[in-house]
């Protein structure tokens, strides 16, 4: 089993997903022009085994248009995103970099998730010379 979870930080607080257009507004204000890291806590387990870890990714967020704003307000895309914004939709257009992985801002680090899958199987199955074979019975 995997399990995930991600969260926003900025000047010292967890940005949590928004309840109404104009808190979603605000936080997107808030990190315009600025940047915030992402964070996800990732848990491998299995009955007798379990590996956790955690990934951070720097975000930097262009200034925010309040034209563009609007707009990106109207997608309602908003309102189930930590932060308040989606990197892999529309809120792209807000991006100016990132250090790190692109995955763990979408929600779940793909890219250490295969690595930490790749240690855990090993560890659980030993035997087993390649750990892609621990996928298939």
């Amino acid at each position: 089993m995997v399990g995930s979870d991600t969260i926003v930080y900025f000047e010292g607080e967890v940005l949590g997903k928004p309840n109404t257009r104009d808190e979603a507004g605000a936080i997107l204000k808030r990190l315009s022009g600025k940047q915030h890291e992402v964070y996800s806590g990732v848990c491998i387990c299995t009955e007798g085994m379990s590996k956790t870890f955690s990934v951070k990714t720097k975000v930097y967020f262009r200034e925010i248009p309040d034209d563009l704003l609007e707009l990106y307000l109207d997608t309602e895309e908003s309102m189930d995103k930590a932060g308040a914004y989606g990197i892999q939709a529309h809120a792209l257009a807000f991006i100016e970099r990132i250090e790190g992985s692109y995955s763990n801002v979408v929600g779940l680090p793909v890219d250490s998730l295969l690595i930490a899958l790749q240690e855990f199987l090993q560890k659980l199955e030993p035997s087993k010379s390649e750990w892609r074979s621990c996928f298939v019975s």
